[in-house]
């Protein structure tokens, strides 16, 4: 049996970059474009607009182009609130450093399926834009 304290130790030293936190690692080195939180962050924003959109979309008929421009306050409220709670691990914790690949899963929930439901939300608002701009007969700039 191992003591706890080693085990601790061990664990500390194994941690590589993807990791909990790691001494001499800035928590700046996140939001690298090699980093996990900008697609961890947009990924999260984007299942509460998606969520978000589709729900105003269906009781009120104003599509997503018409609420983003109505509603640039509150949207970039939403991606602040979600870019702090997802950095703030990386500021604050001593063990965990914000990465969802270093967390544990707990039951059905996992950092794969987190990252597969926020690039399906990405691309449902993308989906949901193009077909609004088509609707409206606006062509695709590409």
């Amino acid at each position: 049996m191992v003591p706890v304290s080693e085990a601790l130790e061990r664990a500390k030293a194994t941690r590589d970059a993807r990791g909990g936190r790691v001494e001499g690692r800035s928590a700046f080195d996140a939001l690298a474009f090699s980093g996990w939180a900008p697609e961890t962050v947009n990924g999260r924003a984007a299942q509460i607009g998606i969520v978000c959109g589709l729900w105003r979309q269906y009781t009120t008929g104003t599509g997503f182009v018409t609420q983003a421009h109505d509603h640039v306050l509150l949207f970039a409220a939403v991606l602040a609130v979600v870019a702090a709670a997802s950095a703030a691990p990386s500021f604050l914790g001593k063990t965990y450093g914000g990465d969802p690949k270093s967390k544990k899963d707990v039951g059905i929930f996992t950092a794969r399926k987190e990252m597969i439901h926020g690039r399906l939300a990405m691309l449902a608002i993308a989906y949901e834009v193009y077909a609004e701009l088509s609707a409206r007969g606006v062509t695709a700039p590409f």
